[in-house]
């Protein structure tokens, strides 16, 4: 998607920038999530060859010179989200909490993007 990429590459820094460009040979970018830090986003992909998802995690223009990197799978980035959200609370609501934040976030990426992991 032209939009994604554009969009993407607006909101990146210089190395951010270039690691989106080296990238778009290998993957089709799907959509953009915010990250649990206000200096990058999630860039979600899918791959050219095994047609994977995967997350690709992108440092904003504010950031200064933080590099950018591959992230992980959207599984991970799920469990990543649902345990940044819930760490705060006691651990015996935390593992009930974190279990059905999965869940809802991989619900919502799934309806958001209209597609399958």
């Amino acid at each position: 998607m032209k939009t994604v990429y554009k969009k993407a590459i607006s909101l990146a820094n210089k190395n951010g920038q270039n690691f989106i460009k080296e990238m778009a040979a290998y993957y089709t970018y799907i959509g953009i999530e915010e990250g649990n830090i206000s200096n990058w986003f999630v860039l979600i992909a899918k791959s050219k060859e095994t047609g994977k998802y995967i997350c690709l995690s992108i440092s904003r223009y504010d950031s200064g010179g933080a590099a950018s990197t591959f992230f992980g799978d959207l599984k991970y980035f799920c469990l990543q989200k649902a345990e940044n959200t819930c760490y705060r609370f006691c651990s015996c609501i935390r593992f009930w909490l974190r279990a059905n934040l999965i869940w809802a976030y991989e619900k919502q990426i799934k309806a958001k993007y209209n597609i399958n992991f």
